[in-house]
């Protein structure tokens, strides 16, 4: 008896209604897709119907699949669509990261590495430039008011303060 070849897993993401994305992994795409349609797969896909399959990886395990769909699910749905984009544009219109891991798909997998941390970078970046011209306004508000209330001490009527008179020994 030949051994038995273990079958692959495959991630996949559908694009479901309203533009929003989905995804799983299975060991037959095209059953689970159906599975999809037709309204007995995934919660999401019951409420959101999918329109259609729009990546496809294949790995050699479950857990290789499993931990790829962790990774793709805490993505940003930009994220999400560039990772797509990158994997159609690279040649590799139903894959992008194969399970074997050749040279060119580590390389196609780092460089969509490197596109989403550039994105988060961006991100961050708007982020801290916000802060700071938030600091910047906080700064002129604070020496604005300082300013007025040195004129209202300057400008007082108020009787000079009183001073204690000095301790009894």
């Amino acid at each position: 008896m030949p051994p038995q070849i273990p079958k692959p897993w495959y991630l996949y993401i559908l694009e479901c209604a309203g533009g929003r994305l989905y995804t799983g992994i299975t060991v037959n795409v095209e059953n689970r897709f159906k599975a999809h349609t037709s309204g007995k797969g995934a919660k999401f896909t019951r409420s959101y119907p999918p329109e259609r399959l729009v990546l496809v990886q294949d790995f050699a395990d479950r857990a290789a699949a499993s931990r790829a769909e962790y990774a793709i699910k805490k993505l940003s749905p930009a994220a999400k669509r560039n990772l797509i984009r990158a994997a159609a544009t690279s040649g590799n219109e139903d894959r992008l990261m194969t399970g074997n891991k050749t040279p060119d798909a580590r390389i196609d997998e780092l460089e969509i590495r490197l596109v989403h941390q550039d994105k988060v970078i961006d991100d961050l970046n708007e982020v801290i430039a916000r802060q700071w011209k938030a600091i910047d306004e906080l700064s002129r508000k604070l020496a604005a008011l300082s300013g007025r209330m040195q004129a209202v001490e300057e400008n007082s009527d108020a009787p000079p303060p009183v001073e204690p008179p000095p301790p009894h020994y």
